[in-house]
């Protein structure tokens, strides 16, 4: 590297072949970020996940860290804590070789050169920040798909290095989004190596990531894409649904035998004033179909009232189930069922937010958990939606992901839903609930009561608000 592009680190502690050699020990295609880096000022590197896209650009920084005295700085977009950046892949890389680096909340400083590395979220409060960045040499901007045009346009004019010569470095590390991901435009600079890497051209990717990977390529090439191949997504593959699957259930009939009769109730808890209370009823038509029997939706979302009306729908249909949102007033509708001692129902609680029982390599909450177990539900055909319930099927093929660059499943949230349609998916999420119901609790709840001959009702350690 050019001398006066950085200045030289006194001698290392460390043995220059088992530091060096070793510490940067990254996927050939990745090499020539190194054989370059005197070439190019900006370096993008997009690929999906196992492609060692970030644990590169951590070597690189920790052995520049070791070899030279720098100030470099991680940043992203948004970052509300520490646990949001790259610092945990810091210090695991230190801990794994051994280096000698302290830590504190701020930042990691090598002992042997003094050189430091920040984390920094960009944006605060909507507004671009880049104070305390003055003397950055090395910037590494993580999950740049989320980075504006503006915070670009602030950032790169604003790290100028020192006084003779602009001299500082930019990795950006992605996998994209959109095709115009503001990063992108980077990548048209004469000045910016751009590089696109798979799990399969990282030889250090895990087994277990490669299986993993085709797992996902069987189940879903629209995911696989994205999630493993780095590719954009297309206009149509933010929906969660594909409106021919679910228009299917219309014409979708129970067939086979019906070995015992159940039914599950699910509810959504009105969230705000103008939003509805909707319990969607399921009943067991065979020993695979379930039939959405009926929706009921109130607009008081008074929680005295709203017990007296889920228990007459439990009188009237002697459901195995009810599973309930406990967000806001739903909280205390919980706990006024389990208190009522209902025989032979299995209460249950639906906090959408929570991670609790959730696969979390999967979805990152308990409502993404549920709606792509919904999902799963209408590619098998075990539902039969009649044609009385089309507001249901529509509030389904308008419900949208966000693309997340771990790969997790996550739904946007009912604002946004209702800022473009006017009005919450409260139907759909009713009948999500009922079928999530369905797959968690009811055979456990039909084995209890046939193998001790009366019903049970399970109880959490939730308690009551007072």
């Amino acid at each position: 590297m050019e001398q006066d592009r950085l200045v030289e680190a006194e001698e290392p502690k460390y043995l220059e072949e088992i530091v060096g050699p070793e510490l940067l020990s990254i996927p050939p295609k990745l090499v020539q970020l190194i054989d370059k880096f005197d070439d190019y000022k900006i370096f993008v590197i997009e690929g999906g996940r196992g492609s060692a896209k970030s644990h590169t650009i951590a070597r690189i920084i920790l052995y520049l860290m070791e070899t030279y005295v720098i100030r470099a700085m991680a940043g992203r977009e948004v970052q509300n804590t520490l646990e949001e950046s790259v610092y945990t892949l810091f210090v695991d890389i230190i801990t794994k070789y051994r280096l000698a680096f302290s830590f504190n909340k701020k930042r990691i400083r090598s002992m042997n050169s003094g050189s430091t590395v920040g984390f920094k979220g960009l944006r605060e409060r909507g507004i671009i920040n880049v104070k305390g960045m003055e003397g950055v040499i090395v910037f590494w901007g993580d999950e740049a798909q989320s980075f504006t045009k503006p915070t670009l346009d602030t950032l790169i004019p604003t790290l100028r290095g020192t006084q003779e010569e602009d001299n500082v470095k930019f990795f950006f590390t992605l996998n994209r989004l959109h095709r115009e991901d503001a990063v992108m435009e980077l990548t048209k600079r004469a000045d910016c190596l751009h590089i696109h890497i798979d799990y399969f051209e990282n030889p250090f990717c895990p087994l277990s990531l490669v299986d993993e990977a085709e797992q996902c390529k069987n189940r879903s090439i629209r995911d696989y894409n994205h999630i493993w191949l780095g590719l954009p997504v297309k206009a149509g593959d933010e929906f969660i649904f594909d409106s021919d699957t679910l228009y299917y259930s219309n014409r979708n009939k129970p067939y086979g035998d019906l070995f015992f009769k159940q039914k599950v109730i699910g509810i959504d808890w009105a969230a705000q004033g103008s939003d509805k209370c909707v319990a969607s009823i399921l009943e067991r038509g065979s020993a695979e179909h379930w039939t959405l029997a009926q929706q009921v939706n109130w607009d008081e979302p008074d929680t005295v009232l709203s017990v007296g009306r889920i228990l007459k729908l439990i009188n009237e249909h002697k459901p195995e189930v009810v599973i309930i949102d406990i967000g806001g007033g739903g909280y205390n509708v919980y706990c006024d069922l389990l208190a009522a001692n209902i025989k032979g129902v299995t209460i249950m609680p639906f906090d959408g937010g929570s991670t609790k029982g959730v696969n979390s390599q999967r979805n990152i909450n308990m409502r993404a958990d549920g709606y792509w177990n919904l999902l799963d539900w209408f590619e098998k055909k075990w539902l039969c939606i009649g044609e009385g319930f089309n507001e249901t099927l529509k509030q389904l093929e308008r419900q949208k992901c966000k693309f997340r660059p771990d790969g997790r499943n996550q739904v946007r949230e009912k604002a946004e839903y209702k800022k473009e349609h006017g009005h919450s998916p409260d139907e759909a999420d009713s009948l999500m609930m009922a079928v999530y119901g369905i797959k968690y609790l009811a055979q456990a709840a039909l084995a209890k009561r046939t193998s001790t001959g009366q019903g049970v009702v399970r109880k959490t350690g939730l308690r009551r608000r007072v």
